[in-house]
């Protein structure tokens, strides 16, 4: 009987498990579904922008401040992970990467999305300078407004020289990779993938004036992207949470199985023991007789 009470319990506990496994999978598919329409809405304003700094790029020689080279390499890094764990190897793959991308830098300025990657870091010995919460489960406008405004801020302070973000670039639901962007300075090359208009020679005029245009337009490109990055990571945490919580709501299933089973075949035990008790006591009874 105590066996029987110990299976029933532990049935009980894993029913339970399960139900909070699979709520999380719901809401993760939820969440993984709003961060890919998000994307989508971004995609078309991000392509177009990106198509148009290649447009000036490739047919202008200014200089501007975003676009020289410095020579002292003191990068900065925007590295994007989740707020919670529970998603299998997502927080350890792009912190694996962002290890091994930073550790070559001996001057990095570090700026994490998401406790998990902050932690990480940190606990591998780097310094994070700056961290932001709460954009990883659910990506604003503002919250790529923020990071760019801050980053932008420290480049034309002469604070830093170069800007990268790495993140987790989701392709679909079977393919993520992770990825390291550098958003300054701009190179020709950073947007070779990157269609233009009018891939044509000629003359392109500015108004107000090229740097009036430059100095808006590339802030906006940046803020563009880090809002495309930080829903691309979204997408791909709730995807890793999906199957992390399928996988862990099929072994619940299992292990009921497994416990419903012996948990009648310890009262099937249990009946008989009582059923041969009572044959057993009658026959002592015709016995006496």
């Amino acid at each position: 009987m105590n066996n029987m009470n110990e299976i029933r319990r532990h049935i009980k506990a894993v029913e339970q498990t399960r139900q909070i496994t699979n709520a999380m999978y719901l809401l993760s598919t939820s969440q993984m579904k709003r961060a890919i329409s998000k994307m989508a809405f971004n995609r078309t304003y991000l392509r177009r922008i990106r198509a148009t700094v290649k447009d000036i790029l490739l047919h202008t020689n200014r200089q501007h401040v975003f676009l020289e080279d410095r020579g002292n390499k003191r990068q900065a890094f925007v590295v994007i992970g989740a707020d919670k764990e529970m998603c299998g190897s997502y927080n350890n793959d792009i912190l694996k990467a962002a290890k091994e991308i930073i550790g070559k830098c001996e001057q990095p300025y570090i700026m994490t999305v998401g406790i998990c990657a902050q932690t990480g870091l940190e606990q591998a010995g780097f310094k994070v300078n700056m961290h932001l919460y709460g954009a990883s489960q659910n990506p604003f406008v503002h919250h790529a407004r923020q990071i760019t405004e801050h980053l932008v801020d420290m480049y034309l302070e002469n604070e830093i020289d170069e800007v990268y973000v790495i993140f987790t670039r989701y392709y679909s639901q079977t393919t993520q990779t992770i990825r390291c962007m550098r958003l300054l300075p701009l190179h020709i090359e950073d947007f070779e993938r990157i269609n233009v208009e009018f891939d044509k020679p000629r003359q392109i005029d500015f108004t107000p004036s090229f740097e009036e245009v430059f100095d808006t337009m590339v802030p906006q490109y940046m803020i563009g992207y880090i809002y495309s990055a930080l829903n691309h990571a979204s997408a791909c945490e709730n995807i890793a949470r999906m199957n992390a919580m399928q996988s862990a709501t099929k072994n619940a299933d299992e292990m009921i199985d497994k416990l419903s089973r012996e948990f009648n075949a310890a009262r099937q035990l249990s009946i008989t023991n009582e059923i041969t008790e009572i044959a057993a006591a009658s026959s002592l009874s015709e016995k006496a007789i």
